[in-house]
């Protein structure tokens, strides 16, 4: 008899909590959400009794926290993916101005006054230099011997070292 109590409590106390939440949202669209889901955990307290004869609360419940890990594990595996492919590109970013410092510092060192430089990396995790695009504020002397040095130094073919002048190519 205390058994069927408890589960008149737990509906009277279930509709009393719902009106409230109810009430207490302003905006009609959360309202038909909350009806929703609140319908649901009625009929759930409702049936209690006869999920306990059948003694399925616990393969209900169990089921219903299989389906919330599973939720949250995918959840945090693609927060995972995200975060892997944020640390890659910055990785990438930092390598890249990395390697337009060093080729400042060389084409200065060789006479050059440089206005930037720009360098593109392959895709994928291996992140060759594909082409490296020196701008120079004026002409060098040994403008030839600093792009020979360069693709030398960074085991690239003339093709792909191109030094520009501001105006001239």
């Amino acid at each position: 008899m205390s058994d069927w109590r408890e589960w008149l409590k737990q509906m009277v106390f279930c509709i009393c909590f719902l009106e409230l939440l109810y009430q207490i949202l302003p905006g009609k669209n959360w309202q038909k959400y909350l009806k929703f889901t609140g319908g649901l955990v009625f009929v759930l307290v409702l049936f209690q009794p006869v999920l306990q004869i059948f003694s399925f609360e616990g393969k209900l419940e169990q089921a219903v926290w299989k389906w919330q890990i599973k939720e949250e594990s995918m959840q945090l595996q693609e927060a995972r993916k995200e975060l892997e492919e944020l640390q890659n590109e910055q990785i990438r970013q930092s390598y890249c101005r990395e390697l337009e410092r060093q080729i400042q510092e060389r084409t200065e060192y060789y006479g050059g006054k440089v206005q930037r430089v720009q360098v593109t990396l392959s895709q994928g995790e291996n992140m060759q230099m594909e082409k490296m695009e020196v701008y120079l504020l004026e002409n060098p002397k040994g403008k030839n011997r600093l792009r020979e040095n360069l693709a030398a130094s960074y085991d690239l073919r003339l093709s792909q070292v191109q030094i520009s002048v501001a105006g001239n190519k």
